[in-house]
């Protein structure tokens, strides 16, 4: 560990609240933000030897400019901003965690209005990457990606058209890595949604740990602080051992001068997480802020109390963990029938690498579940001029597996996402019912296997159904929007069974 960071996962937004750690015999971690433009030229940087020196860990977040001049610049000043950022840091003593932006994908954040799709904010991470680990006493900093605001649906772009916020973070951190860098480390912010201005001083502490999810079609997210837990368990697996820090959390509201027990329910959940084997762990929680406006801490004694509480536990962060990876899936009896499709006699599919994909689409034939996969390609031939079946899967009404397409191959079952999807179709009318159990185990089965052999990390954000990607779309047809049926995430929800019988495979 270096001498920079700190075992303790207490901390503060802001310099100059860290008494309380003093008083209570810990230490913990303290989070600069400073604001920097884009002039390549600029040379000073900041001395972070005082708190770095009383064994406080240290993070830098760089900020290009506060609204409206962007998080990070526009795209033409990527590299200045870069060229800046690795003066500052070699001009800069104490620190070697330095977060690139904040937000991305808050309308907040934007670059005079210019969203930040993932690709972009992608682009200017490499160059800031680049350029930090360029500098001398530097080649082994964290460059650490900026956070992803939970709740803000803001930025929506191909492929991710709702705005989800998780995805946006998956697609960022893919879009790091299909640029051949290295991310360093992760930040992530985290929140309850209880603020209540005529009732400040009641106990919602209980929403640290509440379950509860947002309204569709995000409600398979967290609505409250366990919003952390949806990034945590989307991160693609070839980051799980890299550090994550949590650089901002309170009630999403101005602190008010009350020990609700909120400070200390927060720690014990962070602890709690930290503690569970195989967890990817979370060095740090910053209260959000010391000073500086409306969210402010200082001055709070009641609030500091409940910090202080929360530090007489002295949690800490392990270094003895390795990521529990999902247990290898029997590969499920499947049949394969490529060779006795119909096919187009001169069209065929584009193809992709298997490590394009991302997402396995379930959808339902809407006939009924006498008409198989023969028929279906038939007739994605005949009467839509397809180059053959659009599905790769085939799942039959009592559970038996036809696979119909190669991996590879890109068909045209689920635009805007063909090119990075699976297409799984269950036999069957689904439009008003759930499937039976047996074609549910079926494709659990499927659906656990191959998220271990394509390598995906969540089965929540990589099993969806077709209507999930087309909700916003007024050009899709009707049929589309409901596919695979209403049952899939309302009434019955056969989408939450589905998602245990996979998570039960993989235990």
């Amino acid at each position: 560990m270096a001498s920079q960071e700190s075992r303790y996962i207490y901390g503060m937004h802001d310099p100059d609240g860290e008494q309380p750690v003093r008083e209570m015999g810990t230490r913990g971690w303290i989070l600069f933000v400073e604001r920097i433009f884009a002039n390549p030229q600029e040379a000073h940087g900041r001395d972070y030897g005082r708190w770095a020196n009383d064994d406080f860990g240290i993070i830098a977040r760089f900020q290009h400019d506060w609204f409206p001049g962007g998080t990070i610049p526009r795209p033409d000043k990527y590299g200045a901003f870069a060229q800046r950022i690795g003066n500052y840091v070699e001009h800069s003593q104490g620190c070697h965690i330095w977060i690139i932006g904040n937000e991305t994908n808050h309308e907040q954040e934007r670059p005079h209005g210019q969203l930040i799709t993932p690709g972009m904010y992608a682009e200017c991470y490499v160059k800031c990457w680049q350029q930090i680990h360029s500098r001398p006493g530097h080649e082994n900093d964290q460059v650490v990606t900026a956070s992803v605001g939970p709740w803000n649906n803001t930025t929506p772009y191909p492929g991710n058209e709702s705005g989800d916020w998780v995805q946006y973070f998956v697609d960022m951190l893919r879009e790091i890595r299909d640029r051949d860098c290295p991310v360093d480390a992760i930040a992530l912010h985290t929140y309850t949604q209880d603020y209540d201005r005529d009732h400040p001083e009641r106990d919602w502490s209980h929403l640290v740990t509440s379950e509860a999810t947002m309204d569709a079609p995000f409600d398979h997210l967290h609505k409250h602080f366990r919003t952390y837990q949806d990034y945590m368990n989307a991160i693609p697996r070839e980051l799980q051992r890299v550090p994550v820090y949590i650089t901002e959390t309170n009630r999403n509201g101005p602190w008010h001068d009350h020990n609700t027990g909120w400070v200390q329910k927060a720690y014990k959940e962070i602890d709690d997480w930290n503690q569970t084997p195989g967890h990817q762990q979370i060095r740090c929680l910053l209260l959000y802020r010391w000073e500086g406006d409306q969210w402010k801490i200082k001055g709070k004694g009641k609030v500091l109390d409940d910090w202080r509480e929360a530090m007489s536990h002295r949690y800490v962060w392990r270094t003895d963990v390795e990521p529990l990876l999902p247990k290898e899936v029997a590969t499920p009896d499947i049949e394969d029938i490529l060779s006795e499709l119909a096919t187009h006699p001169h069209k065929t599919w584009e193809t992709r690498s298997l490590d394009q994909i991302r997402y396995l689409v379930i959808h339902h034939s809407a006939v009924s579940p006498t008409v198989g996969p023969r028929r279906f390609a038939r007739y994605h031939v005949d009467n839509q001029d397809l180059p053959g079946i659009k599905y790769h899967y085939v799942i039959a009404k009592r559970g038996h597996i036809w696979q119909t397409n190669a991996l590879t191959a890109i068909s045209s079952h689920a635009a805007p996402v063909d090119e990075e999807s699976v297409g799984i179709c269950l036999c069957g009318n689904l439009l008003h019912a759930s499937p039976l159990p047996e074609q549910v185990d079926s494709l659990a089965h499927l659906c656990a296997w191959l998220l271990g052999e394509l390598g995906l990390p969540s089965a929540e954000e990589a099993i969806r159904g077709r209507k999930e990607f087309i909700l916003d779309d007024p050009g899709a047809d009707e049929w589309s929007k409901r596919d695979p049926g209403d049952e899939w995430d309302a009434g019955a929800r056969w989408r939450d069974t589905l998602l245990q019988e996979v998570a039960g495979l993989q235990i």
